[in-house]
């Protein structure tokens, strides 16, 4: 609540209690991080069905520990971050209201001891860029019930490098005597670590509390992941560009090809087959990778030569003539062969050297002469 303290006589026991015994978060980062990594090991080992490891730690705010039924406005709470403001920490019930939707203690982003809105807490975890993640969590509310329509809690998902990955405004249920239903959303991480966020993003600060509890955040699956990548190709006009793309094991992946951002219809498969390409087909072509946990895209543009230029080699001749005489290009295939062919049509000498060039395109010989032909 913003407007009034709220008053308890746990308080004070609460505080000085805990100002001698917060405990050091990476020490306490650390060891959570052993407890559950053991407790997943012997699990797997007796044989349970094990369910994916909540990468958010102390998800339930149990840490610092609050004495039974009071209350503490704190600025950090365990390995949460609190930004902007105070937070209340409740053991028990808040209020006398709303008991917690997991373990002992539950977290109030409006606390008592401020007025603000927009106070935040967060929490960082390793994540594997390209894989699928889903968040859930309960919010609740506390406080003038006529208010409860201006509450809401925003959640937040970002990048190592602040990129904004996903986010869900939530809201509690009209009463307030108990938590609603869980809420879920998905994202793809893109980074090694991933910050979750929660924002009051209400819109009254008259006696309202927006409550938290049952943070969870777990693996769901891996989206596509491309081995093979898309290459830029040029083609000359009539001929035919192949584009092919191909993707890491795992679940089936369905496959959408583009032309300029516009779906091909029919091309669905991992590789694109254009026969005959005109000038106009140039562009650039992409496809969109999916499967249930996400989808990756990849792109690479097609140039298509309106002139196609061929080089050929060519042998260059020279020989002296004379007028009224003529003259024959002949040549041989190798140096083994006895008999010569002739290149070309006789040449009329003309008094002065003359020069022939012979192309590759015409024979295939490797020796050449020039002999005069009889009248």
């Amino acid at each position: 609540m913003k407007s009034k303290k709220l008053q308890s006589s746990s308080q004070n026991s609460s505080l000085i209690g805990l100002k001698n015994s917060l405990p050091d978060h990476n020490k306490l980062k650390n060891s959570m991080r052993k407890v559950m990594i053991v407790t997943f090991g012997l699990y797997a080992l007796a044989g349970f069905v094990v369910h994916a490891q909540n990468l958010i730690l102390d998800g339930s705010f149990e840490t610092p520990v609050v004495s039974p039924g009071g209350h503490a406005g704190l600025t950090s709470v365990g390995p949460w971050n609190v930004t902007k403001g105070t937070v209340a920490l409740y053991s028990g019930s808040a209020r006398g209201i709303i008991n917690p939707a997991q373990g002992n203690q539950q977290i109030d982003l409006d606390s008592s001891s401020d007025a603000l809105i927009g106070t935040t807490i967060n929490q960082a975890f390793i994540t594997i860029p390209n894989r699928v993640y889903e968040v859930s969590f309960n919010v609740g509310w506390t406080g003038n019930p006529s208010q409860n329509p201006g509450v809401k809690l925003t959640a937040e998902v970002f990048s190592s490098d602040g990129t904004k990955l996903a986010s869900l405004d939530a809201t509690p249920p009209q009463l307030q005597t108990a938590y609603g239903p869980i809420q879920k959303f998905t994202f793809t991480a893109t980074t090694s670590e991933t910050t979750l966020s929660f924002r009051d993003t209400s819109s009254t600060s008259f006696q309202v509390g927006v409550l938290l509890d049952n943070v969870s955040v777990i693996s769901v699956g891996d989206s596509p992941k491309i081995v093979q990548g898309l290459a830029d190709q040029q083609v000359p006009i009539g001929g035919k560009a192949v584009f092919s793309v191909g993707v890491g094991a795992g679940d089936p992946a369905t496959y959408q090809w583009f032309y300029n951002g516009v779906a091909l219809t029919g091309e669905t498969n991992n590789e694109l087959v254009l026969e005959g390409v005109r000038v106009r087909d140039a562009g650039e072509y992409s496809v969109k990778i999916s499967n249930q946990f996400g989808s990756v895209q990849a792109a690479a543009r097609l140039l298509v030569s309106e002139f196609l230029v061929e080089i050929f080699t060519a042998v260059e001749l020279k020989f002296p003539s004379s007028v009224g005489k003529k003259y024959q290009i002949q040549a041989l295939a190798n140096v083994n062969d006895t008999s010569w062919s002739s290149v070309g049509e006789p040449i009329d000498g003309t008094g002065q050297d003359i020069f022939k060039l012979i192309s590759a395109r015409e024979t295939t010989a490797k020796f050449f002469r020039a002999v005069e032909l009889s009248n």
